[in-house]
């Protein structure tokens, strides 16, 4: 966990300012009122984005991040923010069937294959009967513009600096977001206010079963 925790902490060293969030959580107002009184897990929560719009909006969240840069950010920015440290390449630190909705905004997609399987069971381990994720991922579609950033370790996997990323085609999608159970998804723009890229994303839910 050290080497990965170093990574992100200095990679989120480099985040300063309010997180600034967009609004394709808007898309799921409807059901989150549903969850109105469940806590909500910001999974791999980065400077807070997701978290910050959640409870701006009366939700309760638990923010969390490998990250202690990352936890101690959203915290300034949202006081009174509850946070955990964790790794998600290992088990999660919660009981089975434990929380009815999760969020993973952007922070699925830096780990190989195996790590991603092992992710999708626990992310399926801790939810609820029914339980939803709401996730956004990378496209393949965004190689384009930086292949020349990266070297090629796997499929759809590579690796940019320190850091591993991979980008996501549909069957990708299908083959990881299935193992918790059914999904449904779409391309998506991405552009957020604070840069000028744009991102193409998959924005996925996903309902547990059995």
């Amino acid at each position: 966990m050290a080497e990965l925790e170093k990574l992100w902490d200095k990679r989120n060293k480099k985040a300063t300012g309010k997180p600034i969030y967009d609004l394709w959580l808007d898309n799921y107002l409807s059901l989150l009122k549903e969850y109105k009184q469940e806590e909500i897990i910001d999974l791999g929560c980065g400077g807070g984005c997701a978290s910050l719009y959640l409870t701006e909006r009366g939700y309760k969240v638990l923010a969390c991040d490998i990250s202690k840069e990352a936890l101690s950010n959203t915290k300034k920015y949202i006081p009174g923010i509850k946070t955990k440290q964790m790794n998600l390449i290992e088990d999660f630190p919660f009981e089975n069937e434990s929380y009815a909705i999760i969020i993973a905004d952007l922070s699925l997609h830096y780990f190989t294959d195996q790590e991603t399987i092992h992710i999708m069971k626990e992310i399926k381990r801790i939810l609820k009967q029914n339980g939803i994720l709401l996730a956004r991922v990378h496209s393949t579609k965004n190689l384009n513009n930086e292949t020349s950033l990266l070297e090629e370790v796997d499929k759809n996997l590579y690796r940019r600096g320190e850091e591993l990323r991979r980008y996501f085609d549909q069957e990708d999608v299908e083959k990881y977001f299935s193992i918790i159970g059914k999904i449904a998804y779409q391309e998506k723009s991405l552009k957020r206010q604070d840069t000028e890229k744009e991102k193409i994303v998959f924005e996925i839910k996903c309902q547990r079963s059995k």
